[in-house]
């Protein structure tokens, strides 16, 4: 397993002016998953989930209270393994902004592999290829400043990208954009999985974005409520409306359609799929 997550609990301390902890809130409370290398996994959850707290115990930013959790089997609690892991395990968080630091986008982009301690000589390699990988070779130039919040994302993920890391995770990566944002950003995240093998990590509340996952873990209070692939979870469509999340769009059609005795099979999840559903419906009749 490339991520294996063993009963993680992990618990904040809030303290008091005097930093003295007045109480602790328990964010993880028994995680249990597993992801295979080169699996595309969503992790989905209402606000306050845990998901996104989860997403930080893989790239080692946050360390389990109580449980263990593997990255190619190495224990993140290992100190040792820290650099291996963040290495092997790149993070892209919501906001892009948080993650570019330079002021010209090839000079941001060979950060990571600089500290990586990449000789000089292969950066410029790295930093051409990274971007190349998510179309932006002709911004190279470019100030970060000036580029929309989707290419700003894309800027991001090759800045991972140059660090040649096995895995990304994305902590909701298109929150912050617009739809065209987060078009260009779900196909750059769909290209590295198929293409270029990369584990992808995705936490999302965005339902659309779960649909063509590999596999789905649905969080609620810090706790797996469910799982399975995407035909699997959004079929209980009652049972996501328990944990405070909808089902994508065309999944809530189907549904009503059914209601009403429209013969559509329970496995309708993207508009294409309905659109052949409906059509053979027609042909039928």
């Amino acid at each position: 397993m490339f991520v294996k997550s063993e009963k993680v609990v992990f618990d904040y301390h809030v303290q008091n002016e005097l930093g003295e902890i007045e109480h602790t809130h328990r964010a993880l409370d028994g995680v249990e998953l597993n992801i295979k290398k080169g699996d595309f996994v969503a992790i989905i959850g209402h606000n306050g989930s845990g998901k996104s707290t989860f997403a930080k115990h893989i790239n080692a930013l946050l360390l389990p209270s109580e449980g263990t959790l593997y990255v190619k089997e190495m224990d993140t609690k290992d100190d040792a393994k820290l650099w291996d892991i963040r290495s092997s395990a790149g993070m892209v968080f919501q906001n892009p902004d948080n993650q570019i630091i330079a002021t010209i986008v090839e000079e941001d982009v060979a950060f990571g592999p600089e500290n990586l301690g990449v000789p000089s000589e292969k950066i410029a390699f790295h930093v051409e290829k990274a971007l190349s990988t998510v179309d932006m070779s002709e911004y190279a130039k470019h100030s970060p400043n000036k580029l929309s919040g989707g290419q700003k994302q894309r800027i991001a993920i090759a800045g991972v990208l140059a660090m040649h890391p096995e895995c990304i995770i994305l902590d909701e990566p298109t929150a912050m954009l617009d739809p065209s944002g987060r078009s260009e950003v779900l196909d750059t995240i769909h290209y590295l999985n198929k293409e270029e093998n990369i584990t992808i990590i995705l936490i999302t509340h965005y339902m659309e974005e779960a649909v063509d996952a590999d596999y789905i873990y649905v969080m609620k209070d810090g706790k797996i409520s469910f799982e399975g692939t995407p035909k699997d979870v959004f079929v209980q469509v009652n049972k996501m409306k328990n944990v405070g999340l909808d089902v994508p769009q065309i999944v809530e059609l189907a549904t009503l359609l059914r209601n009403e005795g429209v013969s559509l099979s329970k496995d309708v999840l993207k508009v294409n799929e309905m659109v052949e559903e409906l059509c053979q419906l027609k042909l039928e009749n």
